[in-house]
């Protein structure tokens, strides 16, 4: 009995197996049929800013493969988009729900954006879905102080500097600073909006400058990556270096106003002793020996305040100290550099991004008033 059932299970699998060889040999043979994955859903877009958001989607069928990829994909100029645009690939490699993070966005853009899924077969989309990010908010002019304001040069505001033009507009009068240049430097959207000079050169100039001073205040926020001159400041005897934030343009051998960083042309400091320096007439300076060379790649307020006899300088809303002077400034003046020397080519190079003047000394606490303004647009 055992083997007559032996023989016809024997039996039985051969002419199975003729079968299919007959099936496969007469092209009437169908396989398991595989599918692309069936996606159900695409998440309505959530946690949206001005360059992210997140999605998600449903897969409810692998197709009868298995998944290779999933996430989700999106594009601002396409209705459909597909994987060939911006994607995510963070997505399950199994059927069920899922969440993914779109970053890279451009802020106050629609984007179209479908849940999709891979597998050996091919691609399939979720439903379509719109979201618009973020729009950058509208300039916001920090509350400086204006009480003798003369000069209010802003790369951050759109006012000011719109991003493309080798002008600056003074916000106090609404009109580009006349016999105004900027040369070698370039804006560059960064901490809201800078003006960049390179370590191989470049400034900013106006041929007109402010006449009839008798006092001032001039402020500059700055980033600075480095200092350069025509003197190489190694050299032994090379002391007459001084790179310069802000500096009046010469007349008669005077100057009115003078920023400076790292110089040695007045006290004969060390190479990179990297002191800030306060100066006027011909030579009337104040410079402390504190050495900052750790505000290299860091924002930092710069001001320096005469009230008709004291020069004093400060940073970032502190007094660095002060120095009787009692200069009498000149009447005329030629006009002014940024990241430059009254008289050379020396300068400190990096991001600038506001530069002040007053036609007064501003007080200790106007000056905190204006570093309080505007230092979260450095996240200080």
């Amino acid at each position: 009995m055992k083997k007559l059932i032996t023989l016809f299970l024997l039996l039985s699998a051969f002419i199975a197996n003729a079968q299919e060889s007959f099936f496969r040999g007469n092209n009437n043979y169908v396989g398991p049929v595989i599918l692309v994955p069936n996606l159900s859903a695409t998440s309505a877009a959530s946690s949206i800013t001005l360059t992210s958001a997140s999605s998600g989607g449903s897969i409810t069928d692998n197709g009868g493969a298995p998944i290779t990829a999933s996430g989700i994909c999106w594009s601002s100029t396409s209705s459909t988009p597909t994987v060939s645009d911006s994607k995510t690939t963070d997505g399950p490699l199994s059927v069920g729900t899922f969440s993914s993070s779109l970053a890279g966005l451009t802020a106050g853009v629609t984007y179209n954006v479908r849940a999709y899924a891979t597998n050996s077969k091919g691609t399939g989309y979720g439903p379509v879905m719109t979201f618009t990010t973020l729009a950058n908010p509208p300039f916001q002019a920090p509350a400086i102080v204006q009480s003798g304001l003369i000069l209010n040069l802003d790369a951050a505001n759109p006012l000011s500097y719109p991003g493309t033009e080798s002008t600056w507009t003074n916000l106090v009068t609404g009109n580009a600073v006349p016999s105004f240049s900027i040369s070698g430097g370039s804006y560059v959207n960064n901490d809201g909006g800078v003006i960049r000079f390179p370590s191989t050169g470049g400034f900013a100039q106006s041929s007109t400058g402010f006449a009839s001073l008798t006092k001032f205040t001039v402020e500059i926020w700055v980033k600075s990556a480095g200092t350069k001159g025509d003197y190489d400041p190694t050299v032994p005897g090379n002391t007459n270096y001084a790179p310069c934030l802000f500096s009046e343009k010469v007349s008669g051998g005077t100057v009115n106003m003078v920023l400076a960083y790292n110089a040695r042309a007045w006290s004969g400091a060390a190479n990179n002793s990297y002191r800030y320096t306060a100066a006027m007439g011909g030579w009337s300076t104040f410079e402390p020996t504190t050495n900052y060379g750790s505000d290299l790649n860091n924002w930092v307020q710069i001001v320096a305040t005469y009230n008709g006899s004291v020069l004093t300088l400060y940073r970032n809303g502190v007094s660095l100290g002060s120095r009787t002077a009692n200069i009498n400034l000149r009447a005329t003046s030629l006009g002014y550099y940024i990241a430059h020397r009254w008289d050379m080519s020396d300068g400190v190079y990096g991001d600038y991004s506001t530069v002040n003047m007053y036609n007064r000394d501003l007080s200790l606490s106007e000056i905190n008033t204006n570093y309080n303004a505007v230092k979260s647009r450095f996240g200080l």
